[in-house]
Protein backbone atom coordinates (compact mmCIF):
# COMPACT_ATOMS: atom_id res chain seq x y z
CA UNK A 1 0.00 0.00 0.00
CA UNK A 2 1.22 3.41 -0.94
CA UNK A 3 1.31 6.73 0.90
CA UNK A 4 -1.48 8.07 -0.97
CA UNK A 5 -3.70 5.14 -0.46
CA UNK A 6 -2.72 5.14 3.05
CA UNK A 7 -3.57 8.77 3.21
CA UNK A 8 -7.02 8.76 1.41
CA UNK A 9 -8.07 5.34 3.42
CA UNK A 10 -7.40 7.79 6.88
CA UNK A 11 -9.60 10.77 5.35
CA UNK A 12 -12.16 8.17 4.42
CA UNK A 13 -11.90 6.60 8.01
CA UNK A 14 -12.37 9.93 9.47
CA UNK A 15 -15.42 10.78 7.45
CA UNK A 16 -17.04 8.02 7.99
CA UNK A 17 -16.25 8.51 11.92
CA UNK A 18 -17.61 11.47 12.00
CA UNK A 19 -20.81 10.82 10.51
CA UNK A 20 -24.18 10.85 11.75
CA UNK A 21 -22.52 14.10 13.99
CA UNK A 22 -23.94 17.56 14.47
CA UNK A 23 -21.28 19.91 16.07
CA UNK A 24 -22.37 22.60 18.85
CA UNK A 25 -23.28 25.16 16.34
CA UNK A 26 -25.64 23.31 14.17
CA UNK A 27 -27.17 21.36 17.25
CA UNK A 28 -27.79 24.77 18.88
CA UNK A 29 -29.95 25.98 15.37
CA UNK A 30 -31.46 22.80 14.91
CA UNK A 31 -33.00 23.04 18.89
CA UNK A 32 -33.88 26.96 18.20
CA UNK A 33 -36.06 25.90 15.20
CA UNK A 34 -37.31 22.31 15.97
CA UNK A 35 -37.36 22.39 19.84
CA UNK A 36 -41.17 24.42 21.36
CA UNK A 37 -39.94 27.67 23.38
CA UNK A 38 -40.65 26.92 26.74
CA UNK A 39 -43.38 28.92 28.36
CA UNK A 40 -42.57 31.48 31.46
CA UNK A 41 -44.25 30.47 34.32
CA UNK A 42 -45.03 32.93 37.55
CA UNK A 43 -45.53 32.18 40.75
CA UNK A 44 -49.61 32.37 40.03
CA UNK A 45 -49.47 29.84 37.19
CA UNK A 46 -46.66 26.86 39.10
CA UNK A 47 -49.45 27.05 41.90
CA UNK A 48 -52.43 26.63 39.24
CA UNK A 49 -51.34 23.92 37.56
CA UNK A 50 -49.89 21.74 41.10
CA UNK A 51 -53.82 22.67 42.08
CA UNK A 52 -55.06 21.41 38.72
CA UNK A 53 -53.47 18.22 39.07
CA UNK A 54 -54.06 17.94 42.46
CA UNK A 55 -50.56 17.39 43.93
CA UNK A 56 -49.11 18.24 47.14
CA UNK A 57 -45.99 20.16 47.04
CA UNK A 58 -44.26 17.37 48.45
CA UNK A 59 -45.56 15.38 45.38
CA UNK A 60 -44.93 18.08 42.77
CA UNK A 61 -41.34 18.18 44.75
CA UNK A 62 -40.57 14.85 44.22
CA UNK A 63 -41.55 14.86 40.41
CA UNK A 64 -39.71 17.34 39.34
CA UNK A 65 -36.92 16.20 41.89
CA UNK A 66 -36.42 19.39 43.65
CA UNK A 67 -36.67 20.02 47.61
CA UNK A 68 -40.49 21.52 49.00
CA UNK A 69 -38.82 24.40 49.91
CA UNK A 70 -38.00 25.29 45.86
CA UNK A 71 -41.67 24.31 45.03
CA UNK A 72 -42.86 26.57 48.11
CA UNK A 73 -40.29 30.05 47.06
CA UNK A 74 -41.35 29.26 43.68
CA UNK A 75 -45.33 29.30 44.48
CA UNK A 76 -44.84 32.61 46.65
CA UNK A 77 -42.21 33.99 44.15
CA UNK A 78 -39.11 34.27 46.07
CA UNK A 79 -37.55 31.97 43.60
CA UNK A 80 -37.88 32.22 39.56
CA UNK A 81 -38.32 28.62 37.71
Amino acid sequence: MDATTEAELAVQQAQDDAWGFIDKRKMRAYDALCLAPVPEYDAQRIRELRESLHLSQSVLAAVLNTSVSTVRKREIGDKKP
